[in-house]
C-alpha cells in the first residue's frame, strides 16, 4: 500500500510542478463535463425519452409551448 501512496505523491508533484499545464487540464476537464451535460439535456428535451430514460419534468426543465 505504501507504493501506491508513493506513486500518487510523485504524480501529484509532477503535475503541480508545471502549474500552467495543471490548471489548463483542470479547465479543459470542467468544460468537457459541462458540454457533456448540456448535450444530454438538449437531447432529452428534444426526444423526451430513450428506453425509459428521460429528464425529470420540473419547472426548470419544461419546454415552453
Amino acid at each position: 500500500m505504501r507504493s501506491v501512496f508513493t506513486t500518487l505523491a510523485m504524480a501529484w508533484r509532477e503535475a503541480w510542478s508545471n502549474r500552467a499545464s495543471f490548471w489548463m487540464g483542470v479547465v479543459i476537464m470542467v468544460v468537457n463535463d459541462l458540454v457533456w451535460v448540456l448535450f444530454w439535456v438538449l437531447t432529452m428535451r428534444s426526444i423526451d425519452d430513450i428506453n425509459g430514460w428521460g429528464l425529470i419534468r420540473s419547472s426548470c426543465c419544461r419546454q415552453s409551448s
